[in-house]
């Protein structure tokens, strides 16, 4: 070969090597490649600022010097497995795996002095003739990763934990279908262990509540269907929030009502990824209400006929009180007719001081037994004078003007001016029948 030709491959060589320490050189994750006899041949830019140690340092450096950045100890790590295997280097990682002859590992490192997280990934490098030459690894920083990742996971443990702790029967499910949460609460009411549960999907959730696969309310949350709604007692919907009430014939051998809420599951973008649902058993509730429901109706029913015992009691009370009244009346316009004007006759007659004195005392014990009736009847009479009054009663038991002189001992002019004084402070023309006026007051 002439030696313009070797000068024309050399010069592409270089060019090849240069366009690669170039690509290398690029890369974002931290990268760099040893030779067979494990002398560093490239250390990228993203691996001195990963490491702190300059490519100008290290390259050409060997007996494991590329693990001090890392490790701070000379040891074999990741990139020298593509050699050969190292049982108790193996165990050094969280994580490792073989893809072909490319290894992928997790492994905490202290570049720099500081704790971090390192994903690498290492394999071999081959000459023209398949040859292993050396090998290179990339290196990156999952600290962060790892970190969003525990948090998460320590997010759903608590969330995990939540359910489980919860009074009512809780599970979830998926945007599959598949049951994602099924906690204690629900293994008592079922039956069935979260263990044989977790996982199952194709409406299987269904079947401990109603002994066959059909739609729950979790699962309207997801797919609304209008034929369900005639299978639960209630059915609101509130938003996304599903509110029902089912009688369940059969749970574990007896008849049982459930009441139960079911809302949307979210990731942190708002999609929606699953439903929840809470069941309580609220027959015991039912009963009560139902007892409850029964005892207001009796005692409505006993209010009701204690509104009636009053209505009839406040009949007879009016009733007593009319035939009281009608007593007092009867009562005193006997002794005004049948007694007190015998006595006023008697009174001008000429009889001894002795009986005059039984008289008067007769006639004085008679007013003040009748007073407290002709008090309650001449209320009606608030403006007459006394002797109007007296006349007034006596018109109204149908006295004449003649009889009414003889009784009270006037003349009978002097009783038919009281008769016009009365019509007069009463409202009265001549129209009206005085008798039958004051009977109306009575």
């Amino acid at each position: 070969m002439r030696k313009k030709d070797l000068e024309v491959i050399e010069e592409r060589l270089r060019e090849s090597e240069q366009r690669l320490a170039d690509i290398i050189e690029f890369l974002p994750d931290a990268t760099f490649a040893i030779d067979r006899s494990g002398k560093v041949i490239t250390w990228n830019r993203a691996t001195e600022e990963l490491t702190g140690t300059k490519a100008s340092e290290i390259i050409g450096k060997g007996d494991h010097e590329y693990a001090l950045p890392f490790y701070g100890v000379r040891r074999p790590i990741l990139i020298d497995l593509v050699f050969g295997s190292h049982g108790e280097l193996e165990k050094k990682y969280s994580y490792i795996r073989k893809e072909g002859d490319v290894l992928i590992a997790e492994a905490d490192a202290r570049p720099r002095g500081k704790r971090q997280s390192l994903w690498g990934k290492a394999g071999p490098l081959r000459n023209r003739a398949g040859e292993i030459v050396g090998a290179i690894e990339t290196v990156r920083d999952i600290t962060e990763r790892n970190e969003i990742e525990e948090a998460l996971r320590e997010s759903e443990q608590r969330l995990a934990d939540i359910i489980e702790f919860l009074p009512d029967a809780t599970l979830a499910i998926d945007h599959h279908g598949r049951v994602i949460a099924w906690n204690r609460a629900v293994e008592y009411m079922t039956g069935v262990k979260a263990e044989d549960m977790i996982g199952k999907g194709d409406l299987e959730y269904a079947i401990p509540f109603y002994g066959k696969r059909r739609p729950l309310i979790v699962d309207l949350v997801l797919n609304w269907d209008e034929k369900l709604e005639s299978s639960y007692i209630c059915l609101e919907r509130q938003g996304g929030l599903l509110i029902a009430e089912v009688e369940m014939p059969d749970l574990r051998g007896k008849s049982t009502v459930l009441w139960g809420k079911a809302s949307p599951l979210y990731d942190c973008k708002g999609n929606v990824v699953g439903a929840i649902e809470t069941i309580r058993d609220v027959t015991e509730l039912k009963k009560t209400e139902m007892s409850l429901k029964i005892r207001e109706q009796e005692l409505e029913a006993k209010n009701t006929q204690l509104e009636d015992l009053n209505v009839a009691l406040r009949v007879l009370l009016k009733q007593r009180e009319g035939d009281r009244s009608d007593l007092e009346e009867k009562v005193l316009a006997n002794v005004k007719r049948l007694i007190l004007p015998f006595i006023e006759k008697m009174k001008i007659e000429p009889i001894n001081s002795k009986t005059r004195s039984y008289l008067e005392t007769l006639d004085s014990n008679l007013r003040e037994i009748i007073s407290p009736f002709a008090h309650r009847i001449s209320s009606s009479y608030v403006n007459l004078t006394n002797r109007e009054i007296q006349i007034a009663n006596l018109i109204k038991e149908g006295r004449s003007t003649k009889e009414i002189s003889e009784i009270l001992n006037l003349s009978e002019s002097a009783i038919n001016i009281h008769r016009h004084n009365i019509r007069k402070k009463l409202g009265l023309n001549k129209k009206h029948n005085l008798h039958a006026y004051l009977s109306n007051l009575a």
